[in-house]
This record gives C-alpha cells, sequence and structure tokens, in this order.
C-alpha cells in the first residue's frame, strides 16, 4: 500500500474512532457529558498520528491539541472536522508534498555534511557524501514522479530513466554522468582523477539539481 492509501485508511479509522467515542456520551442531571476515557485514547492517538505525518509545528497538529484542552461534545467534533480536512488534502497530493520537503532538507544536510569535508581539505569523503545524496535524490524524484526505479539502479541507471522521463535535458544528464565518475573515482581509491575544484562543483550541482526538483514537489 502506498504512503497516500495507508495515510488515508488511518485518518479514517481516526474518523470513526472520533465518531465512537462522540457516541459514548452520558446523561448527568439531564446534561450530557462525553466519558473521558474513549476521548483520551482517541485524543492521543490521532495527535501521535499527526505528530507523525505532519509534524509537531504544522497548523494540523496545533489546531487539534487544542480539541483535546476539554472533554468536551464541541472539542470532539472539532477534532473530527480537522481529519477529515486532512483527508481532503492527502487526497489532493500534501503527502506527496511533505514528503518532498522533507527530503530536501535532509539531503540538504548532507551536502553541508559534504561542504564541511571539503573545506577541512578531505575532498575524497566530501566526494563520497555528494554521490550518495545525489544517487538518493535522484531515486526520490523518480518515486515522486511516479517512476518506480529497481532496487539494483545506481547512479548513472537513475541518470538515464531521469533523462528518458525529461526530468532534465542532456546537458544536466552530462553533469550527473561527470559527478559520477567522481563518486565511483573516491570510492575505488583513484583520489588523482579528480580535484578539490571539482568536487566544489559537484558539490554546487548536486544542491541546485535536488532543491530544484524536489522543492518543485513541496509548493
Amino acid at each position: 500500500m502506498k504512503l497516500k492509501e495507508h495515510a488515508i485508511e488511518r485518518v479514517n479509522n481516526l474518523i470513526e474512532k472520533g465518531k465512537w467515542a462522540l457516541s459514548q456520551k452520558k446523561m448527568l442531571r439531564g446534561i450530557p457529558y462525553m466519558e473521558k476515557g474513549p476521548f483520551t485514547g482517541w485524543a492521543t492517538q490521532t495527535l501521535t498520528f499527526l505528530g507523525d505525518v505532519t509534524g509537531r509545528n504544522s497548523d494540523y497538529y496545533i489546531e487539534f491539541s487544542k480539541c483535546t484542552e476539554k472533554v468536551a461534545e464541541s472539542y470532539a467534533e472539532s477534532g473530527i472536522r480537522i481529519l477529515e480536512s486532512l483527508r481532503e488534502d492527502i487526497g489532493q497530493g500534501y503527502i506527496e508534498k511533505l514528503e518532498a520537503t522533507i527530503s530536501a532538507n535532509v539531503f540538504g544536510d548532507f551536502l553541508e555534511m559534504a561542504d564541511y569535508f571539503l573545506s577541512e581539505k578531505y575532498k575524497d569523503a566530501a566526494a563520497s557524501i555528494c554521490g550518495a545524496a545525489l544517487e538518493t535524490g535522484l531515486r526520490k524524484i523518480l518515486n515522486l514522479k511516479g517512476l518506480s526505479p529497481k532496487e539494483s539502479d545506481r547512479l548513472q541507471a537513475l541518470n538515464e530513466k531521469c533523462l528518458k522521463a525529461e526530468v532534465y535535458n542532456k546537458i544536466r544528464y552530462g553533469d550527473v554522468k561527470v559527478w559520477k565518475d567522481i563518486r565511483d573515482h573516491a570510492a575505488h581509491g583513484e583520489y588523482n582523477e579528480y580535484d578539490a575544484q571539482q568536487v566544489r562543483n559537484m558539490i554546487d550541482g548536486t544542491r541546485g539539481l535536488l532543491g530544484e526538483h524536489l522543492e518543485a514537489y513541496s509548493n
């Protein structure tokens, strides 16, 4: 099951659980009140899900948190409406955008690490780290486009698929092939086959390539 379908199924389950919690109302002196146990269980599971999927700084998490401040029918109904809105947004591509944003941030961290090693005169480590980020990034881009690469596909195979899918043009394809060669030289201990400036170009080019395509999906 793809991430989108799994997320929608989970949201549906939480909506139903919220409605069930609402149905557990009892009367006290003619006034309806909600049972704390069912409400708290539902709210806890929902907050955990929202934290994992949307992040604790998201509007979904923050607004739903407000709905847990009081065990009351109106609060539960508001929480269910938030989940219904999330379900609609997931159906319209929210998960893919979120994945792309996370990916861009993660790859940015790896490239900063490559920057650091290069600044410390460790060009070979920088080339290896950048090559790994590039390969993983191209795989992610293809997945986001609905083109599932094989697990066995390495950097050049991914490069070929990106060209065929018109992710980028032949000039960019050539750039990636050069960066792939630098990564291979570093992996095989052929350190005299490239210099620090070429690694610098590799890092900057990879940052631009991944930033352009991953951020396109996060907007």
